[in-house]
């Protein structure tokens, strides 16, 4: 990950011939929503208490984009 974002920050990307669009979200707003980017508080206190949500049957949870949708793909959930 580290290494990626060194090609596309310091733009060595920008004339590959096999890469015609990069799109960079920020955290929580993307396909991918990397929550070790969050470990300075519980999950639990991020976004108003909305950003985790316990399942109803209390063994798992749901892991929330900044505007309320249900994240495809949790990275690092295990950081926490």
């Amino acid at each position: 990950q580290g290494f990626h974002n060194r090609l596309y920050y310091s733009q060595k990307l920008a004339n590959a011939d096999s890469i015609h669009d990069i799109v960079v979200f920020d955290q929580g707003a993307g396909i991918v929503n990397n929550l070790a980017a969050l470990r300075s508080k519980p999950l639990e206190e991020w976004g108003n208490g909305k950003l985790v949500e316990k399942t109803a049957n209390g063994g798992g949870f749901v892991v929330k984009n900044w505007d309320g949708t249900i994240s495809p793909v949790v990275h690092q959930f295990d950081r926490h």
